[in-house]
């Protein structure tokens, strides 16, 4: 299993003269992290947020080495991406446009074990209203409904 190992050894020449006891001990891990969370802070209801600048929350454990690295990306083929050292949080700036956004987290421990996870969150800046005219006909009001409009708001 997993945890520190050991290594002993004696070396024999060809006259049968042995060394002292040699050893050397190491920390075998090949155990993934656990324990993935990624979240958006201060998300709105239902997980909207109208900012794409956000701040991300992010969890990992390895008991064996530690969670070592961590690398964030937009796509699942972590395109740009680099390794970073992994920390609780940090600043992500979300893809343009309104609709689901996905934040994809890989980590990796000292031993090189991989692990990922993703979340999902909404963005929403655009409101889509409708817009209600009236009329007056023969001195009755009669209501019309426009189609929906796109309204855009800036912060």
């Amino acid at each position: 299993g997993d945890g520190p190992k050991t290594v002993r050894a004696r070396f024999r020449d060809a006259a049968g003269n042995t060394t002292d006891e040699l050893s050397a001990t190491t920390t075998f891990d090949a155990t993934d992290p656990t324990g993935l969370a990624l979240t958006i802070r201060g998300e709105g209801p239902d997980g909207y947020t109208r900012d794409a600048e956000v701040v991300l929350a992010l969890a990992a454990d390895d008991a064996t080495s530690g969670v070592h690295e961590m690398r964030l990306a937009g796509d699942a083929a972590y395109t740009g991406a680099s390794w970073q050292p992994f920390s609780g949080g940090a600043a992500w700036t979300l893809s343009g446009g309104d609709g689901d956004k996905t934040v994809y987290l890989k980590v990796r421990d000292r031993a090189g074990n991989e692990d990922e996870a993703s979340c999902c969150q909404a963005l929403t800046r655009n409101v889509r209203m409708r817009i209600l005219t009236q009329r007056i006909v023969e001195d009755s009001i009669a209501d019309l409904v426009t189609d929906f409009i796109g309204v855009t708001f800036s912060y």
